[in-house]
């Protein structure tokens, strides 16, 4: 598997870690790496982009509930009750206190959830369906009042957000907008793209 190959942006990236990597001796910035489900749907393996091989790690998922973005080294995920966790896999993670590596769950509020009209409706558990794309503006551990969960959800592709350090609800942002199809967070700005 070809990291560089898979968009331009990602071979961006790697032929500046690469640079980087080689005319720095400890170079700070991690290039990313691929979470790849095992048959036990519990763990993940990891696979080493730059290296292209897996290495001797695993990751334990607290749950199987659908992963709907990855943002600052937290993978987040959409839960049956429509609530969103934020996960930072143990490997990603020290525990200054024991020296241990541990993982870490951020649990947010309810994403306005569907009703039990509505999912009757469906052959499938719409839950799995209702957050298309999330991202985070920061790191929770570093920065918790700069961190911010933004998703685009819903039937109609709509945006909501959530202040992780100040906000209980979520609040949804232009709605005569949508629908969006994609969201970034880049030098503390958003930006939310729509075809229409």
């Amino acid at each position: 598997m070809q990291f560089g190959a898979v968009c331009v942006s990602w071979h961006s990236a790697m032929k500046f870690n690469q640079v980087k990597h080689i005319t720095s001796p400890r170079h700070q910035h991690q290039v990313p790496i691929l979470l790849v489900p095992d048959q036990d749907e519990r763990t993940l393996s990891v696979y080493d982009v730059m290296h292209e091989k897996f290495l001797d790690l695993k990751v334990l998922i607290p749950h199987t509930e659908r992963f709907c973005g990855s943002s600052k080294g937290w993978l987040i995920a959409v839960n049956r009750d429509y609530s969103i966790t934020l996960y930072k896999p143990y490997f990603m993670a020290k525990n200054e206190n024991s020296g241990a590596n541990t993982s870490l769950c951020l649990n947010l509020p309810r994403l306005f959830p569907r009703s039990p009209e509505d999912e009757e409706c469906f052959s499938y558990p719409i839950w799995s369906h209702h957050v298309f794309k999330a991202i985070i503006t920061a790191d929770p551990l570093e920065d918790a009042n700069k961190c911010i969960v933004l998703t685009i959800f819903g039937e109609y592709l709509q945006l909501a957000y959530i202040g992780c350090a100040k906000d209980t609800t979520w609040t949804m942002i232009g709605v005569e907008y949508g629908p969006f199809d994609d969201i970034l967070s880049l030098k503390n700005q958003v930006y939310a793209l729509s075809y229409l």
